[in-house]
């Protein structure tokens, strides 16, 4: 995967009968602690950091194929710095080719500075899920991408706390518009600071923007359901252009106590096309991000 949001050239002449994308990204997260004197970085003492990925795909027809690919750091002492990067060597990748599934995420960087102090947490996504109708291997595709991110550190010093971070996302479905055809993309985001010491949340962010679809244990957000194509509209498109997003806790921090950051982001696209038919090959060209000829549906 070169450079996190970028379609493989190879693919860009490709044509398909039903296809999704979906990429999210996370840059410059941060914890900031309010205290009566101003803004700073929070400080503590380091436990240890901990990423996991899981990632799948699936194409369904005459033989299926099922790629899985995780890995993780646990337990890893933030100072060894052992765990700062993960990523792509989870990519997954299932194919009858034209059609095909594939995901990958990658992830750097310490929500808590402590011993880094100068950086922050970044962790992107992306799958896409291609079918063609015309293949004898049709029927149903999906990539599904989770990373689970998760920090510890006990507080030195009070104050309330806010999480920071800058978000995009696109998340594209189109079809030829031909009867049976859908094509489909969801995303879910949350973060929780949790006090350990006591097991109290302090505090909860799922931003609308980046919840779409919703998941097996969320209700999709009003007005912003799943990106939805089928033979009714053959073209949907979901953007978030670069956004700053906050969120402060109510609940000051308390000195000694222990904290944990988690971290959870999905991306899921999947396609479903008939049987082999008499249907017209619509061709729809991969271009940058998406699928050409949609409309746009933009974020708020």
């Amino acid at each position: 995967m070169t450079g996190f949001l970028a379609l493989s050239s190879g693919w860009s002449e490709a044509k398909a009968d039903a296809l999704s994308y979906g990429a999210m990204a996370i840059t410059d997260a941060r914890l900031i602690l309010n205290t009566v004197i101003g803004d700073e970085p929070i400080s503590g003492e380091g436990q240890e950091e901990r990423s996991s990925s899981q990632s799948s795909s699936r194409v369904s027809g005459e033989q299926d194929e099922t790629s899985n690919g995780s890995r993780s750091c646990a337990g890893i002492p933030v100072f060894l710095d052992t765990c700062a990067t993960l990523g792509e060597d989870d990519f997954s990748m299932a194919a009858e080719l034209p059609n095909y599934s594939r995901s990958d995420t990658r992830s750097s960087g310490s929500i808590v500075p402590l011993f880094r102090s100068s950086e922050t947490f970044s962790s992107n996504l992306v799958a896409e899920t291609v079918l063609s109708s015309d293949e004898p291997n049709t029927g149903s595709s999906v990539a599904w991408l989770e990373t689970i991110s998760d920090f510890l550190f006990t507080a030195e010093s009070t104050g309330t706390v806010t999480f920071a971070f800058n978000a995009a996302m696109n998340l594209s479905a189109g079809t030829s518009g031909a009867s049976g055809e859908i094509a489909s993309a969801r995303s879910a985001f949350t973060m929780s600071l949790i006090d350990t010491t006591t097991g109290e949340t302090i505090l909860s962010v799922a931003p609308d923007e980046l919840n779409v679809g919703g998941d097996e244990d969320t209700t999709p957000v009003e007005d912003q359901e799943i990106v939805l194509a089928d033979d009714s509209d053959p073209e949907d498109l979901y953007v978030l252009p670069t956004t700053e997003i906050a969120a402060t806790s109510t609940t000051e921090l308390v000195t000694g106590h222990t904290y944990q950051v988690v971290i959870r982001q999905e991306i899921e696209t999947s396609a479903s096309v008939p049987e082999p038919a008499s249907l017209a090959l619509l061709g729809i060209g991969l271009v940058g991000l998406g699928v050409a000829r949609r409309r746009a549906r933009q974020a708020a």
